[in-house]
């Protein structure tokens, strides 16, 4: 489920040099575009950085989003989240399937509707 974090850090811009070629590191995104929605908590994000590519992930939501950089990737995670909420919160639950109705929920917990 969609923890709380505490804190927020700097986005990392790559891996440790020296490391793996594949480095997983976590992180939070505290802000979403536009004026939709308020993020009502931070959202954990799982970065994932190999080789030219970071993916940006919430397994929670079975979401993710890439690109060359950490900033590019959670850019487009953050749309993918607005996308997948405007979606789900149009929906009636009886319409849902089981994820479907589990990732309302977390997002219900996390985000409020502005408009």
């Amino acid at each position: 489920m969609l923890e709380h974090v505490a804190h927020s850090q700097p986005l990392p811009r790559e891996p440790v040099p020296g490391g793996p070629r594949l480095a997983v590191v976590p992180y939070a995104i505290h802000s979403l575009p536009g004026t939709d929605y308020d993020l009502l908590a931070p959202v954990p994000v799982v970065l994932e950085y190999e080789h030219e590519e970071v993916v940006a992930s919430i397994p929670e939501l079975e979401i993710f989003a890439d690109g060359p950089t950490a900033e590019a990737a959670v850019a487009e995670l953050k749309l993918e989240v607005l996308d997948l909420a405007d979606m789900l919160f149009a929906m009636d639950d009886g319409d849902l399937g089981e994820a479907p109705k589990t990732w309302k929920k977390m997002l219900g917990k996390v985000l409020r509707k502005c408009r």
